[in-house]
């Protein structure tokens, strides 16, 4: 069996970004997968889910990078008073800089993961060098009648106690806070379905290959 090749890396700006460079053994693949941490999580993933799909791309012939944006995981914060939305852009920039001078690959394949799809995704419309965008869990516009099933679902796959609360929590008579159990827990987000497809529409007729997944 194969083993990739993982190395720790310090890049960026004063190198303050940690990452994993994982490299296949023998021929590479002339794309590279981008891959970076979402919420609280480093660039690990939850249940190792980056560090899992790093070495399945190698086995494939693909590089890849994961890394932690400034200020979580590895990465200490910013020296700057950027938002953290515009110095999550600096970030990326610098980590497809460093794959294409240290690996001299020049497509990039970028994953975005829930929280982390809106800096993928402004990102792989600013950078022609991302030729392919995965965005899992990431923007969706659903109605009323899609969050209460989707609420439903997750109801019905709940443990019985679990349930059980839930049930009390609709009802009213949980000894905690009571929140609307038909509505999602997702923060509202500025884009709307037009702007969406509208950079969606932009990235297909740059020809950058679009994956919309959702669990």
């Amino acid at each position: 069996m194969k083993h990739p090749d993982e190395t720790p890396i310090l890049f960026g700006p004063a190198s303050a970004l940690f990452g994993v460079v994982t490299r296949p053994e023998g021929r590479t693949e002339p794309v590279a997968c981008l891959m970076f941490n979402f919420g609280i999580h480093s660039h690990i993933g939850p249940r190792r889910i980056q560090v899992k799909l790093a070495r399945l791309l190698a086995a494939e012939g693909i590089a890849s990078m994961r890394f932690d944006l400034s200020g979580i995981g590895e990465s200490p914060p910013p020296r700057t008073a950027l938002p953290f939305e515009t110095q999550a852009l600096h970030d990326l920039k610098a980590a497809v800089d460093h794959i294409e001078s240290t690996l001299g690959i020049r497509q990039i394949a970028l994953i975005g993961l829930c929280s982390g799809v809106g800096h993928g995704l402004r990102f792989a419309l600013q950078d022609p060098r991302i030729v392919g965008f995965l965005s899992f869990d990431g923007y969706r516009f659903a109605g009323s009648q899609a969050n209460a099933a989707r609420r439903l679902q997750r109801f019905l796959r709940s443990p019985w106690a679990q349930g059980m609360h839930w049930a009390k929590r609709l009802l009213g008579i949980a000894q905690t806070p009571k929140d609307n159990m038909l509505q999602t827990s997702e923060p509202k987000h500025p884009v709307t379905p037009a702007d969406f497809a509208r950079r969606m529409d932009t990235l297909v007729a740059r020809d950058v290959t679009v994956h919309l997944i959702y669990s």
